[in-house]
């Protein structure tokens, strides 16, 4: 019942708050600020969360999506896109979720980092108010579990491993000091990963690996949209990246290692 609630209210904040928008170019042109194929097959997957986890692990993932995606839905409405899509699963949607190109390699890593960024505050608020509630209690159990998962989902974006945004950063970084050495530091990342989870036997890691394996049939992904960002920006975006992560990494380890590690 509560999954359903959820569900719901996901869907009226949709339909009432991202309501089409106006964007002005040559005469006026409504655009929807909702993808929606990628949001109603979204919903579909959160119900399909909420019948196969517990309440609090449910509710943690499926609040740490929409936030994510949210955060990247504002950051390029900072960086000056009104036609931008939010999209609920983006692996399902029908195109990007902005026509028009991010003007800089800045503001791609901008909008990488912005999913996670902004997931920080609930989730360290989730996990704080849990230290003053009893341990082992109903709602210790709900706010840790909540808090972990959003912080665990983000800490797993934030691998190198494409096509997470982990990978998108690593990407952008590495064409700062050389144009062809993303391809190939992304391979390694996913070869190294995809070697661990052998040698853990875990079955979660390997499909994590899997699901970007295709992006290395296809060499023209990695081709640059934009002219490389200078090298003192790239250093300011590593440690953006390695500050957001850690945070992540710290709330959620618990969570990931699971995941991970557990031999699912």
């Amino acid at each position: 019942m509560a999954g359903l609630i959820v569900i719901l209210a996901l869907a009226l904040v949709a339909s009432v708050a991202m309501r089409p928008g106006q964007a002005v170019g040559q005469g006026n042109l409504t655009l929807p600020q909702v993808e929606y194929r990628s949001f109603w097959l979204g919903l579909a997957f959160f119900a399909l969360v909420f019948s196969v986890f517990r309440l609090p692990h449910a509710s943690g993932l499926v609040v740490g999506l929409v936030l994510h995606e949210l955060g990247h839905f504002l950051a390029y409405r900072a960086c000056g896109h009104s036609d931008v899509r939010f999209r609920l699963l983006p692996m399902a949607a029908r195109g990007p979720a902005s026509e028009q190109a991010l003007r800089s390699a800045g503001h791609e890593a901008f909008v990488t980092l912005m999913g996670a960024g902004l997931s920080i505050g609930p989730m360290v608020l989730l996990i704080g108010a849990a230290q003053f509630a009893t341990a082992g209690s109903p709602l210790h159990a709900q706010l840790m579990g909540m808090g972990g998962t959003i912080a665990a989902l983000n800490a797993l974006n934030l691998l190198p491993l494409w096509p997470m945004d982990g990978a998108r950063c690593l990407a952008l970084i590495s064409r700062a000091f050389s144009a062809r050495m993303a391809a190939p530091l992304l391979l390694a990342c996913s070869a190294f990963a995809t070697a661990l989870a052998v040698h853990v036997q875990s079955t979660t890691l390997a499909f994590t690996c899997l699901i970007g394996a295709h992006i290395f049939y296809h060499p023209d992904s990695f081709a640059p949209r934009q002219t490389a960002m200078p090298r003192r920006l790239a250093l300011l975006v590593t440690a953006t990246w390695a500050a957001i992560f850690a945070t992540h990494l710290a709330g959620g380890w618990w969570m990931l290692k699971w995941f991970l590690f557990s031999g699912l």
